[in-house]
């Protein structure tokens, strides 16, 4: 599970980390401020059934840095051409939101204990 970078253009890279191998693929972006790293814990559990794909922002992580890409359709174009990309993409479920993946931890910590 190491990094991987997705040259978009010249000067636009998404940095992005795959779990599994399954037929259905998860796609998981993380909230701001943070970074795919977040969602690390979750991932490793996913990737039992299914192929996990976690994507980091425009200025977050090893994606590219830049203002001028802060934008909702800028990433959502870019993050639709990763996924595409990579294959399955019309088996593939985006999931955004941090509270979710909080509620998603604390239910794989309670069910290991």
């Amino acid at each position: 599970m190491g990094s991987k970078r997705f040259l978009i253009s010249q000067d636009r890279v998404l940095q992005y980390y795959s779990f599994g191998n399954g037929n259905r693929t998860i796609v998981m972006l993380h909230a701001q401020g943070t970074s795919s790293e977040s969602y690390f814990e979750v991932a490793e559990h996913l990737a039992k059934s299914s192929k996990v794909i976690l994507v980091d922002y425009y200025g977050h992580g090893g994606s590219t840095h830049n203002a001028d890409l802060y934008k909702l359709d800028v990433i959502g174009n870019d993050v639709y051409t990763l996924i595409s990309s990579l294959g399955n993409k019309e088996r593939s479920i985006l999931i955004k939101t941090s509270r979710l993946c909080s509620g998603l931890k604390q239910r794989l910590r309670h069910s290991e204990a």
